[in-house]
């Protein structure tokens, strides 16, 4: 330790007063480890705790320096800090620092991610002991907050019930925060809340999503574009991805208005000024092309490879693998699907695609991203007849589903769907029919009775029944689908053509 210059410490205490732009971190992180080797521990333990904490803050944000470094120092500082704040001495700073502990676990790259999130939950529910609504409600919703934040990413247990928690607690938060008394807060909390509710297992699907909508529209009330332009287009761009979702209402009109609410985020999202969240909005703005209804199919699937190559100009793998990986998996899609070009080369693509998204997508690493780019892969093998090689990614991929997001999830029975229609094109209708069954029932406990869903999963079962002779089994299913597709599609939609062909064949 240095020989204390009482000057020399007094002048740095009094420049770390001023420095709070995020541009100031650095010389912040500067600042506090040249005063920590000035503070006697034992004669000054509380000065410096509060310089060790104002270090492990400043390391977690800090530009400079590798971030998954940085992020392992935070921790370390804040556990030394913790040696002099302890709860029964300094109650108030021993809490702040779990909560600032919990956050670095919440970023941290470094170990197992389950473990990191698992950690994090751990030091808010610390934090939560101190942290009282009674005593201290600021930060007991902060705390509440972030403590929702990480229940929506945590890996372990059960998502449904996690996703649940994360409402639960955000809802708590929003006690406090009011719009009155906290506007910014109480806006993040909504738009916080409006993801949790997009990603709602429990529930009906269609209802948690437009309470996601109208959450989202409750956060754009005070972020604003002049006011909050950058939450204003993160606000926007997550209100698109809720529209692309949503089952209510017209879905030509939905995709519309996503992609009209994602080319509002990119008037503030720009290459120049937030690359990060420009790629992310190109990624999402390319996802509602490749569903897009209206206009040229043609044209929005390449105006959605377009948009996606645009996004992996940022998201390379060396600096953002998940993203790049999620974006491989989504352009593999988008070649799967096109239209213009060589068929045979844009397959070919599309395998390509896929498999450089596994490279990264592993199953030990990202079990339910492998298990989406597995179905992926399985259902272009599938298109092409190569049925041995789809089978089994397609009953692997439906174990993890299963494991993952549980049987009577709309993802899982998207699988069953598919391991059945590979069944069905084999003749093998006895192992089709009870996965079209199963995917049947999920459809409707999950969307309704009136789901274009539904409809597609009583035409493939109606299908099965009537190859395999059950011919009034058959009728009455047709009939209930087209019944569906003319009242949610329309009597122009190619399935509602689809399924009045069948069905006039058989009279």
């Amino acid at each position: 330790m240095s020989k204390q210059n009482p000057n020399e410490l007094s002048a740095l205490l009094q420049e770390l007063q001023g420095l709070n732009r995020l541009s100031d971190v650095p010389r912040r992180v500067e600042l506090c480890q040249t005063a920590i080797r000035l503070v006697d521990r034992n004669a000054q333990s509380e000065l410096w705790a509060g310089l060790l904490m104002e270090l492990g803050n400043s390391l977690a944000q800090n530009p400079l320096g590798q971030r998954a470094d940085n992020i392992d120092l935070a921790i370390g500082q804040l556990n030394q800090a913790l040696e002099v704040y302890t709860r029964e001495a300094f109650p108030e700073q021993w809490a702040m620092t779990q909560n600032n502990l919990a956050i670095a676990y919440s970023d941290r790259i470094r170990g197992e991610r389950a473990e990191n999130i698992d950690l994090a939950i751990d030091h808010f529910n610390q934090a939560l002991e101190v942290y009282t609504r009674e005593a201290f409600p600021e930060q007991w919703a902060m705390t509440q907050n972030n403590l929702a934040i990480a229940y929506s990413n945590r890996i372990r247990g059960e998502r449904a019930e996690n996703i649940d928690l994360a409402i639960d607690h955000y809802n708590q938060a929003l006690e406090v925060r009011t719009n009155g008394a906290f506007p910014e807060q109480w806006a993040m909390t909504q738009n916080n809340l409006a993801a949790a509710y997009s990603d709602r297992i429990s529930g009906e699907r269609a209802e948690n999503i437009d309470l996601a909508i109208g959450h989202y529209n409750q956060a754009l009330v005070v972020y604003t574009r002049e006011a909050f332009p950058e939450q204003w287009a993160a606000t926007q761009n997550n209100l698109a991805a809720a529209y692309n979702n949503r089952i209510r209402g017209d879905r030509a009109e939905n995709l519309d208005l996503a992609i009209d609410h994602y080319n509002q985020a990119l008037e503030i999202r720009t290459r120049e000024a937030f690359p990060e969240q420009w790629a992310a909005t190109q990624n999402n703005l390319a996802a509602a092309y490749n569903n897009h209804i209206r206009g040229v199919r043609a044209e929005n699937l390449d105006l959605a490879i377009d948009h996606y190559n645009q996004a992996l100009e940022v998201y390379t793998r060396e600096a953002f693998p998940e993203d790049w990986a999620a974006t491989q998996n989504n352009l593999a899609a988008a070649y799967s699907d096109r239209i213009r070009g060589d068929r045979a080369a844009n397959l070919d693509l599309a395998i390509d695609h896929y498999k450089q998204a596994l490279e990264i997508r592993t199953r030990e690493a990202f079990p339910e991203q492998w298990a989406t780019t597995q179905n992926n892969l399985a259902t272009l093998y599938d298109n092409q007849g190569r049925y041995n090689e789809a089978e089994p990614l397609y009953q692997r991929a439906l174990a993890i589903r299963e494991k993952v997001l549980g049987t009577e999830h709309p993802d899982t029975a998207s699988i069953l769907n598919n391991l059945a229609m590979l069944y069905d094109n084999q003749d093998r209708y006895n192992e089709a029919e009870p996965l079209y069954r199963r995917t049947l029932a999920i459809r409707e406990k999950v969307f309704g009775s009136e789901h274009p869903d539904v409809a597609i999963g009583l035409n493939n079962l109606a299908r099965v029944y009537y190859r395999q002779g059950m011919y009034d089994e058959a009728m009455q299913l047709f009939k209930r689908a087209l019944a569906i597709s003319e009242k949610v599609l329309g009597s122009l939609h190619p399935l509602t053509k689809e399924i009045r062909e069948q069905l006039g064949s058989m009279q």
